[in-house]
């Protein structure tokens, strides 16, 4: 089984959402508000994996997922009142994980979110294999940046993903050195497009693509937003899956007359 991640990431602000006001749940993990032991079995039951079932990757996915939402201010490692609990010398403290006060209204706003889908969608882009490193590792930063609500981001890396796509079908096609020389000159991109495909299909997905690249460029305020950077997701998913599936037509070198 593929360990994911962003699947547990999004699984924990769910389980954070839903006791960030519910004094009673709260109580439940050892004066914290996640025991991440007890959340490892919870997710890992739902996904038929048991205790005796997990591995140290299975434990160690979720310590990282941990590990961003302190990066991101969501969470403390400790007591969520430390001078009425009292504060732990070793033990298990380091397994005990309290909300801040910017976590509380960051994870109020979860529901507001496309949360499964997101970690849905990260499954989905790597899945996809033909387009290369670049490819994934802006595709990754385009699921990650929204998570973590920089919509701006999210839209910039969408369209350096597409383009991506738009390099790897020049790779193969024309070659990397055609491909480069093409891309690298003054409306490159419209060139090397033209070079490779009259595909009116791809065109425009490409071009939506790279509106969400440029707009997200340019030296001023910017009013992209989550609904924004959703669409720019959206759409990089499905102009990576027509791609693929028309991976042999759009890269057939042409026949000499």
């Amino acid at each position: 089984m593929t360990i994911h991640i962003d699947a547990i990431f999004e699984f924990l602000v769910e389980h954070l959402a839903r006791i960030a006001h519910d004094d009673q749940a709260r109580r439940q993990s050892y004066g914290a508000d996640l025991y991440v032991p007890h959340q490892v079995d919870r997710y890992w039951s739902l996904q038929g994996v048991s205790s005796s079932q997990q591995t140290d990757a299975h434990v160690s996915a979720f310590y990282d997922a941990v590990a961003e939402l302190c990066r991101l201010g969501v969470l403390r490692m400790g007591y969520r009142n430390p001078s009425k609990t009292g504060v732990a010398s070793g033990g298990d403290i380091d397994r005990k994980f309290s909300l801040t006060a910017n976590g509380i209204r960051w994870v109020e706003s979860a529901g507001d979110r496309q949360v499964i889908e997101i970690g849905r969608m990260a499954e989905l882009f790597d899945e996809f294999t033909k387009f290369g490193d670049a490819f994934g590792q802006r595709a990754t930063e385009a699921v990650g940046t929204y998570r973590t609500r920089n919509y701006l981001a999210s839209c910039a890396m969408s369209g350096a993903a597409a383009e991506a796509v738009l390099l790897s079908i020049g790779f193969a096609k024309l070659g990397e050195t055609d491909t480069l020389k093409r891309y690298r000159r003054p409306q490159g991109r419209s060139e090397l497009l033209k070079a490779i495909t009259p595909d009116i299909q791809f065109s425009s997905a490409l071009s939506i693509m790279s509106y969400w690249r440029d707009e997200a460029a340019h030296g001023r305020t910017s009013e992209i937003g989550e609904i924004n950077a959703w669409a720019a997701l959206t759409q990089l998913l499905q102009l990576a899956q027509y791609s693929e599936k028309n991976w042999s037509r759009l890269t057939q070198q042409a026949v000499a007359v």
